[in-house]
């Protein structure tokens, strides 16, 4: 049980951590941001690579134990 639990707090953390990756769509597409949403795009990319990283800290914690 908690083998599982591990596993799924681990690919939430890898999916967090990888979404700043998105920041390339727009430029993908040629597509021009203003600037309210980019530093709302900023503030999230900022967010989900800290949240990332404290659950990575949390699961390697974990692994320890």
């Amino acid at each position: 049980m908690e083998n599982k639990k591990s596993q799924k707090l681990s690919v939430t953390a890898l999916i967090i951590s990888m979404l700043p990756l998105a920041t390339f769509v727009p430029r993908l597409f040629n597509m021009a941001l203003t600037d309210t949403v980019r530093s709302i795009w900023v503030g999230t990319n900022i967010l989900s690579v800290f949240g990332g990283l404290v659950l990575s800290i949390i699961c390697i914690k974990n692994r320890d134990s």
